[in-house]
């Protein structure tokens, strides 16, 4: 379409919006834009933004794009997807498709776009390239159109799209394409909640001979993570893909408003999750978001309430509730034990309402150039409800010299090896933990196929290995060559039941919440 023909900006959306109903001032400011959207998105999310690299590389102009860029067909191009992201909850917010003929742009300025995670305005800016953008068209993308990557929750969602071009010296040096969601920006009051996951490397008293239960061990996770974002609403609306993680958020959201009296109003979409019954948290998690989120959009006046308490999540173990609060490696001390006391029973956390989370007894930082391998067999889900409490009941009281060698261990190996950073003490420690004490037991309910998986993960180069929680997720520990282990476990899990394995990091801090408005 020649430059002279293009509509005005605001046809496009009119266009739009009669046809398929009205769109927010926000989204409306990021399509129309001449300028770079980095600081429309800094503004209307609150925060600072980041762009990460999905793809890059150099591939011969395609028909379409070396006509629109006056070019010949197959001479070189740069194609590149990025992701504009908010940089502090780490969350997609647009995605980006561009064009440039490698060959116009001068070398300085095709060195940062091919090297660095840079937006295409800063490169132009910082090489005093003067330029101009020219927006081609403006449209709403048809569902069965929707690239990959832009997926979002919920039938409900729309995804819009501009395409235009940055010319410079009359002619066109780049052409972008970028897909921005309708769900970025739904109004003030809004709360955004990332949550960590965790790994919950053993309970440590299962005996309570001393007069104490549970008490734990476990390490936060960056990845995966429950991100939700909430509002005031009308009435209860929550837009998730998982069926079961919109139960959960629903059963809060009820228990909330029943229990405790906040207003069930409220708009939430789940943009991101963590499987269920894994053995990563995922229940304390999503349920903990949840909570807090209706906490700060409620006219509650004590904000210093215990999310925890509210849920009544934290009554076995402490670590998923610490994770959440503060991250790190955490060891809590458990509960009172016996008739009168907190626990007069040995019960898993979702047995056990009511009782206050475990003391924290200490907190230490995850090096940051360690490295988790996390590995989720496609077998199904760990023991939880009913299982799980006939489990906790069948199973202890467990010997207690096992429950003082776990002390041992944690007190004088695991702890000491986090302060010096040694990974080999570390993994060893982790190793030991599996035949010791409850997680014995846990691991006496696990199928053949995971016991070969551990001992595949511990010959690959592994400093140690476990299981966490009910499992079935795995973790082995590594601070180098973490990329070649992953792809062996990843082919052995192939060949024995299938799965995901991933390479994640310790997060040294809890949720990540933001709150407009």
């Amino acid at each position: 379409m020649p430059g002279s023909q293009l509509p005005e900006k605001g046809g496009y959306l009119t266009v739009i919006e009669e046809k398929s109903g009205l769109i927010s001032d926000a989204i409306k400011a990021l399509l129309i834009t001449d300028g770079s959207v980095t600081s429309l998105l800094e503004c209307f999310a609150g925060g600072p933004v980041a762009i990460r690299t999905i793809s890059q590389e150099v591939i011969p102009a395609p028909p379409d794009i070396a006509e629109e860029m006056d070019m010949c067909e197959g001479d070189p191009v740069n194609h590149r997807v990025v992701m504009i992201r908010d940089r502090d909850l780490d969350i997609p917010l647009i995605h980006a498709i561009s064009y440039c003929p490698v060959n116009q742009l001068p070398e300085h300025a095709r060195r940062s776009l091919m090297q660095a995670d840079i937006p295409i305005g800063h490169i132009l800016r910082d090489q005093k390239i003067e330029s101009r953008r020219e927006i081609r068209s403006i449209r709403e993308v048809e569902r069965d159109e929707w690239p990959q990557y832009c997926r979002t929750p919920g039938p409900q969602g729309r995804l819009f799209a501009r395409k235009y071009q940055i010319i410079h010296q009359n002619k066109p040096l780049f052409r972008i394409e970028e897909f921005i969601p309708d769900n970025l920006f739904p109004g003030t009051g809004q709360v955004t909640i990332r949550t960590p996951s965790r790994l919950h490397l053993t309970l440590v008293d299962m005996n309570g001979s001393i007069g104490r239960v549970d008490g734990g061990i476990g390490i936060t996770l960056d990845r995966p993570g429950f991100v939700i974002k909430a509002e005031k609403a009308e009435e209860t609306r929550v837009i998730a893909d998982d069926e079961p993680v919109k139960d959960r958020v629903l059963a809060t959201i009820r228990h909330l408003s029943h229990v405790h009296g906040y207003d069930s109003g409220m708009s939430i979409r789940v943009l991101e999750t963590i499987p269920f019954h894994n053995g990563l948290g995922s229940g304390t998690q999503l349920s903990l978001a949840v909570a807090t989120a209706m906490k700060l959009l409620s006219a509650d006046e004590d904000i210093h309430k215990d999310p925890a308490l509210l849920t009544g999540r934290g009554g076995t173990s402490g670590i998923g509730v610490r994770a959440f609060s503060c991250g790190g490696v955490i060891v809590d001390g458990g509960h009172r034990f016996g008739p009168g006391f907190e626990k007069e029973t040995f019960l898993p956390s979702s047995a056990s309402p009511g009782i206050r989370p475990a003391p924290l007894i200490g907190r230490y930082e995850f090096p940051d150039d360690w490295r988790i391998i996390l590995c989720l067999p496609d077998i199904g889900q760990g023991a939880n409800g009913i299982t799980e409490k006939n489990i906790f009941q069948r199973c202890c009281p467990v010997p207690l010299n096992e429950v003082q060698v776990l002390s041992h261990i944690i007190l004088m190996q695991m702890i000491p090896s986090l302060s010096e950073q040694d990974l080999d003490q570390f993994g060893s420690a982790v190793t030991s933990l599996q035949r010791l004490g409850f997680k014995r037991e846990e691991w006496g309910l696990q199928p053949q196929v995971i016991h070969d998986i551990l001992d595949y993960m511990n010959i690959c180069g592994t400093a140690g290995a476990g299981m966490s929680s009910f499992g079935p997720a795995l973790y082995a520990l590594t601070d180098t060559n973490g990329v070649c282990i992953s792809r062996d476990i990843q082919s052995y899990l192939d060949e024995r039941c299938g799965g995901e394995v991933r390479i994640v990091a310790g997060r040294n801090s809890g949720a990540s919440i933001r709150r407009q408005g």
